[in-house]
């Protein structure tokens, strides 16, 4: 009947809206493609013919419009649904209170009233009526048809405005809490990362890098505008004392950012990112496209992953096969359909070293019925442990180790993919390529575990891996220390951009004497130490709560287990003053869409 007809359009325009989502702007969709295709794909017919002979039994009890189109309404609603809970109200019409909600919701049932009022009026009329069926199936693919094209000659258009500036590639690829010795260039007791080592056969090995902060936001922060957390402020603690609930400052507007700097230069500016906290932080200042990812919820929970056990052959390889896999397939795509865009700035960060940790069967076949791996892989807090609440036994803690590695391993696997696809384009070769992580991961070395807590080595020494074009200087080591906040003054160098920021990695490993007289580690996200100093010499003091101090010389003890007297410190250092974070009392708290996420991420509980 027509009434049917209308409701199986209504359902098939919202289904054909969240797949042109999904091509078109992945990072406002939750659902991937091919999870569409498998699931309603062999369905789509049966569902449909389904819906026909439903809606024309129950429509046929409606005897004017009105409740015709209320009905569609309701049988269209849940697709939207489905949309909106995929983050399309909070990303796309950035509305996150209540009444934003209220206001999308009732544009969702106008806007379904305006469709299926349309299509009944075009079916009434003597043309259409032969064939209505079309309407339902023709203009959505028409609307691909000619939607493909047009904007191909668009992103052509832009394309030629920059491919005349002769600069190079700009790529920026990260690995969330990556330690420097588990890559096997950087320690012969390292694991198998043979697509890491294989893009340090490429690079110069900066051997001492810092990262500026010991946790995530402040040293991301240093990245995108060159200065210490101390200068630029992202990242310090708020707490809203309405929810009780934290949350952190964002980047100053002010402070133009990394991306918006290469934008003065024509780079097209591009990033897909893995840490639900980057949102907040406002990363997407200055990118013309970002993808941040956000985990699914399902196996989260005692409850979900009985759902997944329930079901395997369907969920398990799709929600275990996660994160470095799901990014790297988004980063894939993206670079095969921007094939002649250049010059880019693209800046990939992986997340999944972070907790909570995931057993990977290739990677610890053998641990994945052990009962704290178990647990550990639903939900196991880094506080908990601290405060002596977990009774780990060092057997336990090797596992807890083991599954780090296999994240680490997981990464390396997907990273290989992403460097084999610049390959395949060609991008690889004439690229700057600079690889990093925002900091590293304890465990137990210093009595205690996870990150953000202190600044001991295994924290704050980080990979740090550049790749010239043409890999000049390919296998070339650089012992001077350097920081992580000079990836800033290195990258606008290429784009033929100054800057006041500290000197660019290039000077360093031409001079070792340009290396910043002190390097800074700072803004903790635990506790109350104000931060580390280390200098061209490898002197390093910590500055813990009031005026107490430690000091270490890493040349000769690299895993600091034997203070110095505070005596043989020079000056410069000894005296150091590092401003110490305050907590702030923050007006707005995080939304409950973040807050899932962040738990999801293991950040909150």
């Amino acid at each position: 009947s027509r009434r049917a007809e209308i409701s199986a359009g209504l359902w098939l325009s919202a289904l054909y809206f969240m797949l042109w989502l999904e091509l078109h702007m992945p990072e406002m969709s939750g659902l991937g493609l091919r999870k569409i295709i498998l699931i309603l794909g062999p369905c789509l017919l049966v569902l449909v013919i389904f819906l026909l002979w439903l809606g024309g039994i129950i429509l046929e009890r409606f005897q004017n419009l009105k409740n015709e189109m209320m009905l569609s309404a309701l049988l269209t609603f849940p697709i939207w649904l489905l949309v909106f809970r995929q983050g399309i109200g909070h990303q796309l019409f950035k509305m996150e209170s209540a009444f934003g909600h209220a206001i999308f919701f009732a544009l969702t049932i106008a806007s379904a009233l305006i469709v299926g009022w349309l299509l009944s009026f075009m079916s009434s009329i003597r043309i259409f009526s032969l064939s209505r069926l079309w309407l339902i199936l023709v203009l959505p693919t028409a609307f691909f048809a000619l939607f493909g094209p047009i904007q191909s000659q668009i992103q052509q258009k832009k394309t030629r405005l920059t491919a005349e500036k002769n600069l190079p590639d700009l790529i920026l690829i990260s690995v969330d809490t990556l330690r420097q010795d588990h890559i096997g260039v950087y320690s012969a007791n390292a694991f198998h990362t043979p697509n890491f080592d294989n893009l340090a056969q490429d690079s110069i090995i900066f051997e001492n890098a810092i990262s500026p902060s010991n946790w995530t936001l402040p040293a991301i922060a240093s990245w995108l505008t060159g200065k210490y957390p101390h200068q630029h402020q992202s990242g310090k603690l708020l707490w809203s004392i309405s929810s009780n609930l934290p949350s952190f400052t964002p980047m100053d507007p002010k402070i133009p950012t990394l991306a918006q700097e290469l934008k003065k230069k024509g780079y097209y500016t591009v990033a897909f990112l893995d840490n639900a906290w980057l949102k907040g932080l406002g990363v997407p200042q200055g990118f013309d496209y970002y993808f941040l990812y956000f985990p699914p919820q399902l196996g989260k929970n005692l409850m979900g992953l009985k759902l997944v056990k329930a079901f395997y052959y369907l969920f398990t390889r799709g929600f275990q096969d996660q994160g470095a896999s799901w990014l790297t397939n988004q980063a894939i795509r993206w670079l095969k359909k921007n094939q002649n865009r250049k010059p880019i700035f693209l800046w990939v960060h992986y997340y999944d070293p972070h907790l909570p940790y995931r057993a990977h069967q290739k990677e610890l076949p053998a641990e994945k019925a052990n009962p704290v791996v178990a647990k550990f892989s639903q939900r196991l807090y880094p506080e908990l442990i601290r405060a002596g609440y977990y009774n780990l036994s060092q057997a336990n803690k090797q596992l807890i180790h083991q599954l780090y590695i296999g994240e680490v391993i997981y990464t390396d696997h997907h990273f290989g993919r992403l460097l084999q696809e610049l390959k395949n384009q060609n991008r690889y070769l004439d690229s700057v390529i600079i690889f990093t992580s925002d900091h590293g991961e304890e465990f137990w070395e210093h009595g205690s575990f996870e990150h953000g807590h202190t600044f001991f080595q295994e924290l704050i020494k980080v990979p740090l891996l550049v790749k010239l074009p043409q890999n000049r200087n390919a296998g070339q080591r650089v012992s001077a220390p350097v920081s992580t906040i000079q990836i800033y003054s290195t990258f606008l160098k290429f784009a033929e951009l100054s800057s006041d920021a500290p000197p660019d990695l290039l000077k360093v490993m031409n001079d070792p004497s340009q290396s910043p007289e002190i390097l800074l580690s700072e803004a903790t996200l635990y506790f109350d130490l104000k931060g580390a100093g280390i200098d061209r010499n490898l002197k390093k003091i910590i500055l813990g709560p009031a005026s107490e101090k430690t000091a270490f010389d890493l040349t000769v003890d690299p895993l600091e287990k034997n203070p110095l007297p505070l005596e043989q410190i020079p000056p410069a250092l000894l005296n150091l003053d590092i401003p110490a974070p305050s907590l702030g009392i923050g007006s707005d708290s995080l939304s409950s869409e973040m807050r899932k996420n962040l738990e999801a991420l293991g950040y909150l509980k």
